[in-house]
């Protein structure tokens, strides 16, 4: 640790450094528990108020990985509330085009799933190494985890890409069935076979657009990478 006084001599500044990463596991645990033992310190300091010399100070715990934990953990306060807030707009949304209650459900549903399976495939591949035996170092990370921003970045992109496809496969069927005239049976076949050659070519266009990601030297953008890749897969 290094240590500076104020020349006001009312204030200290310390430096601590740890012998592990601060931005590892192991780090923020460490500022987790330190945070812990400063609530202490002023909860005791409070209660002993009538005692001037029981820790008469403040203590602050800034820079390093403290900024980027508190970053992420405000912003994944609002994260289920994102979530929420988009699944009812897209189900007003969709429900309202198509007049329709079941039409918007599925989509809802359809959509989580994709994001489900993506998730779950970057957890496994990027936490539990499944692909490291391919020797690729985009699959065979430093640390097992996640970065932060990669899930709030794929998830409104996915929602995006997933209803755009939804949506062009059901209006081309609801067209066949409602313009053409053609039964539910048909106009699904028909609709599928007009549009399917369409959104796989744009999948693959999708896939090889992000999948150069892939082959970055920053992790975050191998991971983020990977989730729009395999949803692009996936739908």
């Amino acid at each position: 640790t290094n240590e500076f006084n104020a020349p006001s001599k009312l204030s200290t500044a310390t430096t601590v450094i740890l012998n592990v990463d601060p931005f590892s596991r192991e780090g923020i645990d460490w500022l987790i528990e330190a945070r812990k033992v400063i609530r202490q310190i002023g909860n005791t300091k409070d209660d002993e108020k009538s005692t001037s010399s029981s820790f008469p100070f403040d203590v602050l715990l800034i820079g390093g990985s403290s900024i980027t934990y508190d970053t992420t953990q405000s912003v994944y306060d609002y994260f289920p509330i994102m979530i929420f807030t988009t699944a009812i707009v897209v189900f007003i949304l969709v429900g309202l085009f198509f007049q329709s209650v079941v039409v918007p459900l599925r989509s809802v549903i359809t959509i989580a799933l994709t994001e489900t399976i993506v998730f779950g495939f970057g957890v496994l591949v990027y936490q539990y190494g499944m692909l490291e035996w391919t020797g690729w170092a985009c699959f065979n990370p430093a640390v097992s985890e996640i970065s932060w921003a990669v899930p709030l970045l794929s998830f409104s992109l996915i929602i995006g890409l997933g209803l755009d496809y939804d949506i062009f496969l059901t209006s081309r069927i609801l067209e066949y069935r409602e313009e053409h005239m053609l039964s539910h049976e048909m106009s699904i076949k028909v609709g599928l076979y007009k549009t399917g050659s369409i959104i796989t070519a744009a999948g693959i266009i999708m896939f090889i657009a992000f999948g150069g990601l892939l082959f970055s030297q920053t992790m975050a953008l191998n991971q983020w990478a990977f989730h729009m890749s395999g949803e692009n897969l996936n739908i």
